[in-house]
């Protein structure tokens, strides 16, 4: 019985969660459209403007889901969560399966559209769309 115990070498909850956060944000953001982004930025302006973007945007996105997430943790059941994320991805998958189109208005609107505002749009859908991964409850 030479090994050590597991009491001795459990880690604090704080630092659990810090691990399991990193690793599954880490792994869930890999090919992410946000991280696309970054490559096509990082293509056109200097390594340190796009890092400094880049960490402040997902430092507040990912703020106000901690809080938000926590809100709701504290205040509503859990498997009220659970069900009302299944019916989220529900609703984004048939809205992804119906497809869109645009109108006449809106295609000459998109011909017409400058390069400035295509990279804002790109910049803002970018990550708001990884956070429906991050709705669903452990």
């Amino acid at each position: 019985m030479g090994g050590r115990s597991r009491a001795g070498s459990a880690l604090h909850p704080a630092v659990s969660a810090l691990i399991v956060s990193f690793v599954v944000v880490f792994v869930a953001e890999l090919g992410d459209k946000s991280q696309l982004m970054a490559l096509t930025f990082a293509s056109r302006f200097r390594a340190m403007p796009v890092l400094i973007g880049i960490t402040v945007s997902t430092a507040i996105v990912h703020a106000g889901s901690v809080v938000i997430g926590g809100g709701l943790g504290a205040s509503v059941p859990t498997t009220a969560i659970t069900v009302l994320a299944a019916l989220a991805f529900f609703g984004f998958a048939a809205w992804t399966l119906r497809g869109d189109s645009l109108s006449a208005d809106e295609a000459g609107k998109a011909g017409r559209t400058t390069r400035s505002a295509v990279i804002a749009v790109a910049v803002a859908s970018s990550s708001p769309s990884s956070a429906t991964r991050r709705c669903s409850p452990p």
